[in-house]
């Protein structure tokens, strides 16, 4: 037992960064790698908690007891959430913690060493207070407000002299690198600091119309020469692994995709997000704005009031009926309240696919264009048929055992299940896609067909470090940018000029899709087509210049930050400003 007063202050700072290599360990890991500097700073953080918690409780065995559960319950999350998408908690995921819950009961545990180390020193820790802290008087309430005050001036006066967060990104490249380069309390501290947005430099409401003042007549001049039936389609996962280098199969996993040609536009856009969050692509489509700007999650936190969308303007000028659809929980990220703000009509969720076919539970994408079909055909000659639909059929996990036969077999080395049941699912979206284009081709009305995927799967590191020699945490920006890489193509079953782009953004890609295929486009479209011509993309991960050369937003040239402060200012009247325009 422990009765010193020495003796329990060692105890409480062992105990403290026990409690941070506990932390570290869950997100696999390594608490050692971030130098003293890094380490002291968690120990600050974990030793202030325990602090607070001591001076609520006035008793040190029970405060330490009770922190010290409640870490490792955080610790045993951020683990179950690492392996399914690749990274611990952050701040913005307790934006969609019913979202999360909802797919949550899919995943199952994998037991890794880091899991075991863990644990060997979570159980160390509550053995420890149970063995050597005593029954103990419990601390005066004077002696409790004393220490309280004392750790928020202690914690005030690290924050506000910057020695807690100096030199620590808020939002680093690869959520997970950062959590292991700073320690998971820093990071997460660092990452929450950003979730509010201000006016950018520069922003007025007469400035942003000023700007789009010199879009309006090139708008106008672009006419109405297209209008034809849009079918916007957000594939869950969708992803071609080939960006990562050649590997072999026993058959093609992409044959109808690798065969298209005849008008279409290919190529591959760069996704703000890896792993999840959907929704954040999805919003850098249908708006044009960028994730760049904005913190967080936009559907759970900025969307408020109607929106100007892509979908607002399809129905401003040829008057059309606009369809979403998603086959899973309309609740999901807030969709069944932020669609109506984005010009959606009719939501068409997973209650409808009552009887349809299922890939491991989840409706499939051949039933999911089913449905879109049948809908297309009770509206055909009518107004232009407009619909935007993120289907769910290659949802992580991709452990889950089920009826689902995988034909795709890796061939040139040894794979995990995870990596062929993914690759077999993408083989089954690549023969829905085939089967939907070739109705579209069938029929007499104008179609157009815009396919993206939203992100790339989260696969284990051993696939990685079979195409590149590394795992995830030892890549460098340049190779992780890779990672966020999604396949895209615009289809049509008319004439349009077939290429491929090796550059684009998500937040550019309806604007791509108006130009290639002959439709008229808003003033803010316009300009997004004029700042394409200097900066090809543009996302969360920096952005691209024409000439495919890579810059941080911070490293950008200047003939490239004119063209970002004016997104900026636009970006922040069309989500806060001019809502109702």
């Amino acid at each position: 037992m422990l009765k010193k007063w020495y003796a329990k202050v060692i105890f409480f700072i062992l105990y403290s960064f026990a409690s941070y290599c506990t932390m570290q360990l869950f997100l696999d890991a390594n608490p050692f790698t971030i130098g003293v500097n890094g380490i002291a700073r968690n120990m600050f953080l974990f030793m202030i908690y325990y602090g607070v918690l001591l001076c609520f409780f006035r008793k040190m065995r029970p405060a330490l007891l009770f922190g010290g559960i409640l870490m490792i319950l955080i610790g045993g999350i951020n683990y179950l959430v690492l392996q399914f998408r690749g990274y611990g908690i952050i701040f913005m995921d307790f934006y969609a913690i019913s979202t999360a819950m909802t797919v949550a009961g899919r995943y199952t545990v994998k037991i890794i060493p880091c899991l075991i180390a863990a644990t060997a020193v979570a159980v160390l820790q509550i053995v420890a207070v149970c063995g050597l802290l005593s029954k103990e008087t419990a601390w005066k309430l004077r002696g409790s407000l004393i220490g309280l005050i004392v750790c928020v001036g202690m914690t005030v006066g690290m924050f506000g002299s910057g020695l807690l967060m100096d030199g620590v990104s808020s939002v680093y490249w690869d959520h997970q690198i950062g959590m292991q380069k700073y320690g998971y309390f820093v990071y997460f501290l660092a990452n929450a600091q950003v979730h509010t947005v201000s006016e950018p430099e520069g922003y007025s409401k007469a400035a942003a119309q000023k700007i789009l003042q010199q879009y309006e007549k090139q708008a106008v001049s672009t006419g109405q020469e297209q209008s034809p039936n849009l079918i916007m389609i957000m594939n869950e996962a969708f992803s071609d692994l080939r960006v990562w280098g050649d590997f072999q199969t026993n058959r093609a996993v992409m044959p109808f995709w690798d065969s298209l040609q005849q008008n279409t536009v290919k190529g591959f856009a760069q996704s703000s997000v890896y792993g999840g969050y959907t929704a954040n692509s999805e919003f850098e489509f249908l708006t044009g704005c960028t994730k760049a700007f904005l913190p967080g999650n936009p559907y759970l936190e900025y969307i408020h009031t109607k929106t100007p969308s892509l979908l607002w303007d399809m129905k401003n000028r040829q008057g059309s009926f606009i369809y979403a659809m998603h086959p899973y929980n309309a609740s999901g990220y807030n969709r069944n309240r932020v669609y109506p703000l984005i010009g959606v009509d009719s939501f068409v969720t997973k209650e409808e696919f009552v009887g349809a076919k299922k890939v491991r539970g989840l409706i499939s994408d051949e039933a999911d264009y089913d449905k879109m079909i049948d809908l297309y055909e009770q509206q055909k000659g009518d107004k232009p048929f407009v619909m935007f639909n993120v289907t769910m059929q290659n949802h992580n996990p991709y452990t889950k055992k089920s009826s689902f036969k995988e034909p795709i077999k890796v061939t040139s080395f040894q794979a995990d299940p995870e990596v062929e049941q993914y690759l077999s699912l993408i083989h089954e979206s690549d023969a829905a896609l085939q089967k939907l284009i070739a109705y579209y081709e069938k029929q007499a009305e104008q179609a157009v067909i815009v396919f993206f995927g939203d992100h790339q799967p989260h696969l284990p590191d051993s696939f990685y470090f079979q195409m590149t020699g590394k795992i995830p945490a030892g890549f460098t920006k340049e190779e992780a940018l890779k990672k966020y890489e999604v396949p895209f193509l615009i289809w049509a079953n008319y004439d349009i000029t077939e290429k491929e782009i090796d550059h684009i953004s998500l937040n550019y890609l309806s604007t791509e899709m108006a130009v290639d295929t002959g439709q008229s486009m808003s003033a803010y479209q316009c300009f997004l087509q004029a700042m394409q011509q200097e900066i090809s993309s543009l996302s969360d991960n920096g952005c691209y210049d024409a000439e495919g050369r890579y810059y941080t937003l911070e490293e950008a040239p200047e003939s490239m930050q004119q063209w970002i402060r004016e997104y900026k200012i636009l970006q922040y009247y069309m989500l806060f400003d001019g809502q109702e325009s």
